[in-house]
């Protein structure tokens, strides 16, 4: 899809359909929607009046308009325009995306929901009142036209790569392939571009994380991920380094080898480097179980089938790189991804096992579906010690007590630095992937302690998320630090409440993660 900001008038516009809103209450349309409303013989705002539409967020009014350029007019909804934001003009942007791709339109012109001088509105009064720098919605420029480019791109991602093409020519899908952004003021204009080249970017490396997180087992081997991300490293700019098990051995990385061991398939570990001459260093490191059986401990048969997603913390770190390269941010950013499946087999880790990691520190082995902390916990020491970093943030589909404690609609969030973790979490809110604190006290250390050893990879029934975070805490030393548990949102499992609807495939995976670290890293 190609999303394009050009100067023009909405009401003018040839495409096959054109894109105007209201927030609820409103029943005199105003602004480009009024321009259209006019332009039609007063339509929408007879449909307005009656009560037709309530312009609930994300509602859609088809219109066939006579006597304009224009087949159709998609009125959308924006809500109550108290609670109208960023996310509100990307849910809304998906929902028309989403409705185009239903209508089979290959092409469409819109207004930016929430900058200025498009929305439907009663008067000039309020557009006064506010900051000539946002929108009768609130917003910056910028912002809107970037919250409006990602909802489109996020709602339309499909992965098909397994599906056959229709046999028959009318079977066939119609892909939306263009939406131009109209602006009547030419200063307009560059700043909706701005804003649209960066939703597109951020919004293309969610979809590369889903792509990543969404492969089968068999084919999203650790060697074959490596090779595709090298590839895209390649075309964005990454520097890209890519260790083999001979180097991890080398290195003593032998937490990660063990969780290896019972699999056919060599680990790797991805090391990507944005701009590294800049004075800052931030590392981000992701889980990266290709596929988790559960190994000797094996998982019940049900649902196993989405443990290919297990993946979905690496493949952030690989999108999140790729935006922060393609947005040039000046900032040095490192990506550290270890790769490998967990299967059982004769040369598996077992129960019982002493793992020695990467610090030295001694790890007991109770349970290896208790893997994603081994493998990481050699990749946060190594990637601590190599780089020094001013700040390391992780993510992992670490536990499933964290779909018990938060459902889907939040990521959880807990380290050494309540800075960084405040700092994640206001980033977490002006993207819409919040993050909720857990306590993060030493006394859950009891649950993981053990005779044998420096510290066990189980900590029982209660707190599991908790002490999963301060199992990793060991191997993190003076570096500020914050753990991400994203089990509950890294896919959909089509629960009731779930992580961000609008555009969020289903039943796929959510690419959770990328907007928010990259998000952070705008604002170092």
């Amino acid at each position: 899809m190609r999303i394009e900001v050009r100067r023009g008038r909405i009401e003018q516009a040839s495409d096959e359909a054109i894109v105007v809103n209201a927030f609820e209450g409103v029943t005199r349309p105003g602004g480009a929607t009024g321009a259209v409303d006019a332009a039609a013989g007063g339509v929408i705002g007879k449909h307005l009046r009656m009560g037709d539409f309530k312009a609930r967020r994300g509602e859609i009014y088809l219109i066939y308009p006579e006597g304009m350029r224009t087949k159709r007019i998609l009125l959308v909804g924006l809500g109550k325009k108290e609670k109208f934001d960023e996310d509100a003009a990307r849910q809304v942007s998906a929902a028309v995306a989403k409705r185009a791709v239903s209508l089979k339109i290959r092409s469409y012109a819109s207004i930016v929901h929430g900058a200025g001088g498009g929305e439907a509105g009663d008067g000039a009064g309020e557009r006064r009142r506010r900051s000539t720098s946002a929108g009768i919605g609130g917003l910056r420029p910028e912002r809107a036209a970037q919250a409006f480019a990602e909802g489109a791109i996020l709602a339309t991602y499909k992965f098909e790569k397994y599906k056959s093409a229709p046999e028959k020519p009318e079977d066939r899908p119609v892909e939306l392939a263009r939406i131009t952004v109209l602006a009547p003021e030419a200063r307009e204009v560059s700043r909706l571009a701005r804003g649209v080249e960066a939703g597109v970017a951020i919004a293309e490396s969610v979809n590369f994380t889903r792509d990543v997180a969404n492969e089968s087992g068999r084919d999203g081997r650790p060697e074959v991920i490596a090779r595709r991300v090298q590839e895209m490293a390649r075309k964005v700019g990454l520097k890209c380094t890519v260790y083999d098990r001979r180097w991890l051995e080398r290195k003593g990385m032998n937490a990660i080898l063990a969780v290896n061991s019972g699999s056919a398939n060599e680990p790797r570990l991805v090391v990507l480097e944005h701009n590294p001459r800049a004075k800052r260093t931030v590392a981000v490191v992701g889980k990266g179980i290709t596929f988790d059986s559960g190994g000797i401990s094996i998982k019940p048969g049900e649902a196993m089938d989405k443990m290919k997603h297990d993946k979905s913390g690496a493949a952030a770190v690989f999108g999140a790189l790729r935006a922060a390269a393609l947005l040039d941010l000046p900032v040095h950013v490192v990506g550290v991804a270890p790769l490998t499946d967990n299967l059982p087999s004769g040369s598996a880790y077992k129960p019982g096992d002493i793992v020695r990691a990467y610090n030295g520190k001694t790890i007991e082995v109770l349970n290896t579906d208790a893997e994603g902390r081994v493998l990481l916990s050699d990749a946060l020491a190594w990637t601590e010690e190599t780089f020094a970093p001013d700040a390391i943030v992780d993510l992992a589909t670490l536990t499933g007590a964290c779909s018990v404690a938060l459902g889907s609609l939040a990521i959880a969030g807990m380290g050494t630095d309540e800075k960084l973790l405040s700092r994640v979490r206001e980033a977490g809110e002006a993207c819409h992937e919040r993050v909720w604190p857990l306590p993060f006290w030493d006394e859950y250390d009891e649950q993981i302690k053990t005779p044998v050893a420096d510290v066990k990879n189980l900590g029982g029934r209660g707190a599991g998320t908790i002490t999963g975070g301060r199992f990793l805490r060991k191997f993190v030393k003076d570096t500020p630090w914050v753990h991400l548990d994203i089990a509950s949102t890294a896919w959909d499992e089509g629960s009731a409440a779930k992580f961000n609807p609008e555009y969020s495939p289903s039943p796929h995976a959510t690419g959770v993660g990328v907007r928010l670290m990259v998000e952070m890293l705008r604002d170092w």
